[in-house]
């Protein structure tokens, strides 16, 4: 993982030099690729970050899954539950004080082990191995399951809505709700609402299924990809009045999946390259 990053991190400061028109020299070059862990390829390092300790983890779940537990529920408090008290601060502040600006802060001070960024990711990674073994049972009232997921993820979206709209004339400027929202608890319950829902697939048509079959297979590659066509083209996008809406992102989004999967087909191709998306 940590070669892949690091190759894919190359990769994309080679493809963006020339977009950018830029001449970088090695030392600026290297500063770039490193950099990019922050940017393009965060996720690759959280994946780095979690199979570090994945081997820990997994001792501890097959030793004593009320350790493993344990791990989940106080990295959860101390990311998650953090995130949600800055966010009461944040409107008492704002009430009371009229205070110009939102609350990140670490409540927990010397106390929280989980300081830095990311670490919520392990309360998805591990959540998820969790959430797997309750299926059976889910699958029992998978019906009564459903109905309440789906109006979850509408109410859990409005309310993210709500908050970014909050934030947004608090800060004076556009609050990201993608980069903004993974550690609320709201985010969390759309993931798990989706999961719920998503175990009613049993697609009958061939074409719905090899397509989505396709697409899952090819996750890693597209998220590696995705970047390189979206940089170059997403200023073109926005400036196109007719396309600035809802179904303009779908379309938008799926020219860029098509493009990514094309792109995904030749690497895997090339014998030796197509190392890179495994």
């Amino acid at each position: 993982l940590l070669a892949l990053t690091i190759s894919w991190a190359i990769i994309s400061v080679l493809v963006m030099m020339p977009i950018q028109h830029e001449s970088l020299t090695l030392k600026e070059f290297l500063i770039r690729v490193w950099g990019m862990g922050d940017q393009w390829l965060w996720y690759m390092c959280t994946l780095v970050g979690i199979y570090i300790l994945f081997p820990i983890l997994k001792s501890t779940y097959d030793y004593s899954e009320k350790c493993f537990n344990y791990f989940v529920i106080i990295c959860a408090v101390m990311t998650f539950g953090n995130r949600l008290i800055c966010s009461v601060l944040t409107v008492a502040a704002h009430s009371l004080i009229d205070y110009p600006d939102v609350i990140r802060i670490n409540v927990f001070n010397s106390f929280n082990p989980f300081q830095g960024i990311y670490w919520y990711d392990f309360v998805y990674f591990c959540g998820g191995g969790l959430i797997y073994k309750y299926v059976p049972r889910i699958l029992e009232k998978l019906k009564k399951f459903t109905v309440i997921s789906i109006i979850a993820i509408p109410i859990a979206m409005a309310l993210l809505t709500i908050w970014g709209v909050y934030v947004s004339r608090l800060n004076a400027e556009v609050w990201d709700i993608t980069w903004g929202g993974f550690d609320t608890l709201l985010t969390p319950v759309m993931v798990l609402s989706i999961f719920v829902v998503s175990l009613n697939y049993n697609p009958k048509n061939k074409i719905v299924k090899k397509t989505v079959e396709a697409v899952s297979k090819n996750t890693l590659g597209l998220y590696l990809i995705h970047e390189l066509y979206i940089y170059p083209t997403l200023k073109f996008v926005r400036g196109i009045d007719v396309v600035r809406n809802i179904p303009g992102d779908i379309l938008y989004a799926t020219c860029i999946v098509l493009a990514c999967m094309a792109t995904i087909w030749l690497i895997k191709k090339i014998p030796v390259v197509r190392k890179l998306l495994v």
